[in-house]
């Protein structure tokens, strides 16, 4: 896989993940959260960040196991995102591309 399509690739897994950690939170708690919280909950899972609950997790056996396989494949996204951009990095892939786009 060339460098763009694997860049493009990276950036789709990661907003398809997003997209649907907020849609499942949407529909896991009846359509009641803003779409903004779903997606907000989402990031801050995905991210370990963890501020604390914005939807209410807890308590619901449903939304704690959908949070668990999201945070697990999500961080397999994220992950294979980091390592795709390190790889293009140290192999010296990125600067080609940057360098085409400014100078062609």
């Amino acid at each position: 896989m060339n460098v763009q399509k694997r860049l493009y690739f990276v950036l789709i897994a990661i907003f398809v993940i997003i997209l649907a950690g907020s849609i499942g939170y949407y529909i896991i708690f009846g359509g009641e959260p803003k779409f903004m919280d779903c997606i907000f909950m989402t990031v801050i899972s995905l991210t370990s960040v963890g501020y604390g609950e914005i939807l209410q997790v807890t308590g619901s056996v449903t939304a704690q196991i959908f949070t668990m396989i999201l945070i697990t494949f999500g961080m397999g996204v994220l992950l294979y995102g980091i390592s795709s951009m390190t790889a293009l990095l140290v192999e010296g892939d990125l600067t080609g591309i940057l360098r085409k786009k400014t100078y062609g």
